[in-house]
């Protein structure tokens, strides 16, 4: 090396001794020997620590009541060869692997290389890309990694001394010679493993001695999970984790068509060593859930969490019980039976509730906030995935349908609850029993009197102004239709702002804040939405100095700029739920032709369809839009010749000067 570098030299003094004496006018100054980047090579003696294994110290147990339980340590780190003799891991150099050596957060270009294999071996190799000195502390890792990835892992030993064994050890440099050699002050350095080296072997807990293979083990740390995927299903699977202390461990692994769980809290597992561990595991009790819910399952228990549970019987731990299945209309969609009552309502009172027709096909008066809630009734959106109405009074024929679901033989004039039925409400869940007489929703129209129920009266009218209890119901469903799934079989649907579709011509249903209705669809969730009202009237030339927009619905759009152009009546959108949309604009002639004539217009002249009292219907009923009035001129965006554009009124489309200023009714393009 020391000949290398001494020739090297020489070549440099006689490159500036030709650059100073060059005749070449070219060359004015004399031009700087750029230094040579310093070479380092590296020597020093790696160890493992010690191989033994103290028995004397507590393992962690898993399990119940295994005395063979073993938590074995191998040696005190481990390298990326890894060998099992019985219990002993033993980790070894291999004369294949490279260490990377870090300065700071430098690393050094280059490696060393053990020089034999074996538990103590030789390191030595090159390093250049940083400047060493006496005094530095270099890091030694292998292999060099950013931060320690161990997904991806498939329970064998040799994937995990292939890409997961982590390990570093700390060198204190000493010296460097004049050639570059690195002089550490300890001749040998003891590497320290980054991650604990886990056996484990599934044993059904049922019988306490049966294996069973999984194609998938979960050990989750309580904040990480470690994901298991072997080649083929197996029931010893060897897991790289970093150590933790004192934390609680879970595994799920998938076996066939079924899911085994295990948990324990306090386990510590130190890096650098070796466990082997038998783990009983419980099969997890598969719940059906209220998306799936048929007539079968009249009388299960209802779960916060989307499950059915056993009727009569003890809700298992974490279930938060909501109700009793009581109406099932098809599969998971019906009414759920409230364990306890709201507060007390007149029917007046209740009649104002606004109405929700999206659930169980029936109109459910929706309680309309914790003070009609009352103190015993939650809130909810959705159980587990299925979305529900939150707690409603129902119909005299659903509260029927239910009693009779759930076995009462009271019958006076339509069936109405007894003990029976008070069983499933009671039995296992703590609900309160019905007692006394509770409003339905439905009103006698002849007189001032609406129907509700008691256990020995069967059904009775009372009047209006009389206050009674309150036993709600849970409509559920599937959710609402996305926009982002509209096809043309929706055209005529209102859209709501976080991004549903409901049925037109019926009562918006509750959360849903009606922004307009699809008006044309020119592929899977792409289109134009019709606003319910007007933006405010302007001149052609205004609209055509508005931003065209041209990502939305294949058409061309010319988009309202601010709030004084959408009025007081437009909220401003980008999107509508998880669909980005253009915020309001004028459509082009044809747009406007489509959405007529998808909203069934009959009328129009020989330049194209036009709205009518069909298209008006969509916009008022059950939304609250303001009818498109057939005395006023709207503008497309269409221009017809040079000083006249497109716009339409009930009859007709027609022209008019681009500088008249006519009624708009945007759209939103999406």
């Amino acid at each position: 090396m020391t000949k290398n570098i001494l020739s090297l030299a020489a070549l440099l003094i006689a490159s500036a001794t030709f650059v100073a004496c060059s005749n070449d006018d070219n060359i004015i100054d004399e031009q700087p020997v750029q230094p040579t980047e310093q070479v380092y090579t590296m020597t020093i003696e790696a160890t493992k620590g010690d191989a033994s294994r103290d028995q004397s110290r507590a393992c962690p147990s898993f399990g119940e009541a295994q005395p063979a339980l073993d938590e074995v340590k191998g040696d005190g780190a481990t390298t990326r060869a890894l060998s099992l003799d019985d219990k002993t891991l033993n980790a070894t150099w291999a004369t294949t692997e490279n260490v990377y050596v870090q300065k700071g957060s430098t690393w050094a270009d280059g490696s060393l290389q053990p020089q034999a294999d074996g538990a103590t071996a030789t390191l030595k190799g090159t390093l250049s890309g940083v400047t060493i000195a006496a005094s530095d502390v270099l890091t030694l890792q292998f292999p060099r990694s950013g931060a320690l990835d161990y997904t991806g892992q498939v329970g064998t030993l040799a994937d995990i001394a292939e890409k997961y064994d982590y390990a570093t050890a700390s060198v204190t440099v000493s010296d460097v010679s004049a050639t570059g050699n690195i002089i550490p002050t300890e001749a040998t350095t003891n590497f320290t493993n980054q991650q604990a080296i886990v056996k484990f072997t599934l044993i059904d807990k049922a019988d306490g001695t049966t294996h069973i293979s999984a194609t998938e083990l979960v050990v989750s740390d309580g904040t990480t999970d470690y994901t298991v995927t072997p080649a083929s299903a197996t029931d010893v699977l060897y897991v790289a984790i970093p150590g933790f202390s004192g934390q609680t461990v879970t595994l799920t692994a998938t076996v066939g068509s079924d899911t085994y769980t295990y948990e324990k809290s306090g386990v510590t597992f130190q890096n650098g060593q070796y466990y082997e561990i038998t783990v009983k595991m419980a099969k997890a009790v598969t719940y059906k859930l209220l998306s799936a819910a048929t007539t079968a399952d009249y009388g299960k228990v209802v779960c916060a969490a989307g499950h059915l549970h056993d009727a009569k019987t003890a809700v298992p731990a974490g279930c938060t019980a909501v109700g009793i299945l009581g109406k099932v209309t098809e599969t998971g969609r019906g009414l759920i039976l409230a364990l306890k009552d709201a507060t007390s309502q007149t029917w007046n009172t209740i009649n104002g509730w606004t109405s929700e027709t999206t659930y169980a096909g029936t109109t459910l008066k929706v309680l309309p906030d914790a003070a009609a809630h009352g103190a015993n009734l939650t809130s909810y959106a959705a159980l587990g995935t299925t979305a529900v109405s939150d707690w409603a009074v129902a119909q005299n024929s659903d509260y029927e349908a239910i009693f009779t679901n759930l076995g009462s033989t009271t019958n006076s004039d339509g069936m109405t609850y007894d003990a029976n039925v008070n069983a499933y409400i009671t039995t296992g869940v703590g609900g309160t029993a019905l007692d006394g007489n509770y409003w339905s929703a439905t009103e006698n129209k002849f007189v001032d009197y609406a129907y509700c129920f008691g256990s020995g009266i069967g059904w009775g009218l009372q009047p209006k102004s009389v206050s009674l209890s309150v036993r709600p119901v849970l409509g559920f469903g599937p959710a609402a239709k996305l926009l982002s799934a509209a096809t043309t079989s929706d055209v005529g649907k209102v859209v709501c702002a976080a991004g549903h579709l409901h049925d037109a011509k019926t009562a918006v249903p509750v959360r849903c804040t009606a922004v307009g209705i699809l008006g044309k669809v020119t592929e899977t969730g792409h289109g134009l939405i019709l606003a319910l009202q007007d933006a405010p009237a302007q001149t052609w030339n205004t609209i055509n100095g508005w931003t065209s927009e041209t990502t939305y619905a294949g058409t061309t759009l010319k988009v309202l700029p601010n709030d004084a152009a959408r009025g007081a009546n437009l909220t401003s959108y980008t999107t509508l739920g998880s669909t980005a949309v253009s915020n309001w604009a004028v459509a082009q002639k044809s747009d406007y032709e489509a959405i007529f004539t998808n909203l069934g217009s009959t009328t129009g002249n020989s330049n194209g369809k036009t709205y009518d009292a069909n298209v008006n219907a969509y916009i008022t009923t059950g939304v609250g839009g303001t009818a498109i009035p057939d005395y006023y001129y709207y503008w497309s965006a269409t221009a017809f010749d040079g000083d006249c554009a497109w716009n339409f009124r009930s009859d007709i489309w027609g022209g008019s000067l681009k500088t008249y200023s006519d009624a708009v009714r945007p759209v939103l393009g999406f």
